[in-house]
């Protein structure tokens, strides 16, 4: 199954290996896929830098550099603005969507989820214009 992908280069950030790994095979079973995985916003931020990602993934509670301000960094480079953003959180949707959206995340994806859910929240965000904060 294609879900409409095309190839991308994705990072997924969480400092939970779980939740990580389980995240990152679901994108490296779609064909055409390079992903980079980071445990934390600062390791994210560095590799982002060099990678230049298509997506990034990422949870919103993590130590040293949150979900949240990884996003509003990401979008201030010139080499990250583009990415499409993802924001993965156990906190209630209500709390943080004018937070994501001031950030720039694309999407915000309640814990837990399944692998469909995660899946189809990713095609709806590449498919989706600059319309605003999608919440998956």
């Amino acid at each position: 199954m294609s879900y409409g992908f095309k190839s991308t280069s994705d990072l997924v950030v969480d400092d939970d290996d779980a939740v990580r790994g389980l995240v990152a095979v679901l994108f490296r079973g779609m064909p055409g896929y390079d992903v980079k995985e980071a445990g934390d916003g600062l390791q994210a931020a560095r590799i982002a830098e060099e990678m230049r990602p298509d997506a990034v993934v990422t949870d919103y509670s993590m130590p040293g550099l949150n979900g949240i301000d990884l996003c509003r960094y990401l979008r201030a480079q010139p080499e990250t603005c583009h990415a499409k953003l993802l924001l993965m959180t156990a906190m209630p949707l209500t709390n943080l969507r004018s937070t994501a959206l001031a950030a720039g995340v694309d999407v915000v994806l309640a814990k837990p989820f399944t692998a469909m859910s995660m899946l189809n929240t990713v095609e709806k965000m590449f498919r989706k214009g600059p319309s605003g904060l999608a919440v998956g």
